[in-house]
């Protein structure tokens, strides 16, 4: 519906107000004009305002002319404006708006009624389409969509629940930092233990190993107990200790060329024939890190280009058929 002046569209900002009159819908800009009927102020439109204000200088319809003479008839007064009275609204127009008012109220709650029945089908499919990707991830399928409100929801617990809920949050914590704390313990004993065992280790085992076990495991000073001694002190201690070392690595160098010139067992008096393992010419060299592999100056550099020197340190072989290895 709209004003019939204006023509604007009645809402929540513009109300739909009826003229006292004539009876048609107006709003309240037009209708704003003052009429007095029956001792009553009433708000009408401008058609009935301005039909109100020429009946009033106009004669009267019911009113009869004083006759100062009498005749056989009453002479009514003509009018030269005639009034013309608001026609009341048709019946057809009225039950035509009311039935397209009827139409669009119908075709909204339709349309609301459709957008709705689509919601819970797209959720649906969503659903539907979760569930078969968390089967080919082959995990546990978990709704979500209420989380939010499991989490963002209001606490309902009383006072007393409160308190029971933190001091058992607190036990458990208090537990488990008990339980850490246990571990951290149990790793530093064992870490102790371990120190405890290498400094107690002798260094000089080697050692005796070369001399047949006869000699006893030299010690070197314990590099732990420096606290308090003075510098002169230390600095004796460091070179007593780095002799030592010197004497044991010494040693040990020794014992490895043993090693290397001890023959394997039960190859001695077992001839050595003077040729080369690979291809049967006369040898030149011995490789000391091939087993004492007899070889020619041919074949050695050949199979050795990309072996360390150091590893295959060579000796030269001089000797004839049925030389005994030595």
């Amino acid at each position: 519906m709209a004003c019939t002046i204006c023509t604007k569209s009645f809402g929540f900002f513009n109300k739909e107000h009826g003229c006292p009159v004539c009876k048609f819908s107006f709003c309240s800009g037009c209708l704003k004009y003052k009429l007095v009927r029956d001792g009553k102020k009433l708000n009408v439109c401008l058609r009935c305002s301005k039909l109100a204000t020429t009946s009033d200088f106009s004669p009267k319809k019911d009113a009869k002319v004083a006759l100062t003479h009498p005749t056989p008839k009453a002479v009514k007064p003509e009018s030269s404006n005639p009034t013309v009275l608001p026609t009341e609204p048709d019946d057809d127009e009225l039950i035509r708006n009311k039935l397209e008012a009827l139409k669009a109220t119908e075709s909204d709650e339709l349309h609301a009624a459709a957008t709705e029945e689509d919601v819970p089908k797209v959720s649906s499919d969503n659903v539907d389409i979760e569930k078969r990707l968390a089967a080919l991830k082959g995990l546990e399928y978990k709704d979500y969509k209420d989380a939010s409100q499991r989490f963002m929801g209001s606490d309902n617990r009383t006072e007393e629940q409160k308190v029971q809920d933190l001091l058992g949050q607190f036990v458990e914590e208090t537990k488990l930092i008990n339980v850490m704390d246990g571990k951290r313990t149990e790793q530093d004993e064992e870490i102790a233990k371990r120190l405890q065992a290498l400094k107690e280790f002798p260094t000089g085992s080697g050692a005796a190993l070369v001399e047949g076990g006869n000699s006893k495991p030299t010690v070197l000073p314990d590099s732990d107990s420096d606290e308090g001694l003075t510098d002169e002190e230390l600095a004796r201690k460091l070179a007593h200790r780095y002799a030592e070392e010197g004497k044991l690595e010494a040693k040990l160098s020794l014992e490895s060329e043993t090693e290397e010139i001890m023959p394997t067992p039960g190859s001695n008096g077992a001839e050595e024939l003077p040729w080369c393992t690979i291809c049967n010419e006369d040898a030149v060299l011995r490789c000391r890190g091939c087993d004492n592999d007899l070889y020619c100056s041919a074949c050695y550099k050949e199979f050795h280009y990309d072996e360390d020197p150091q590893e295959h340190q060579t000796v030269p072989f001089k000797g004839g058929k049925g030389t005994q290895l030595v």
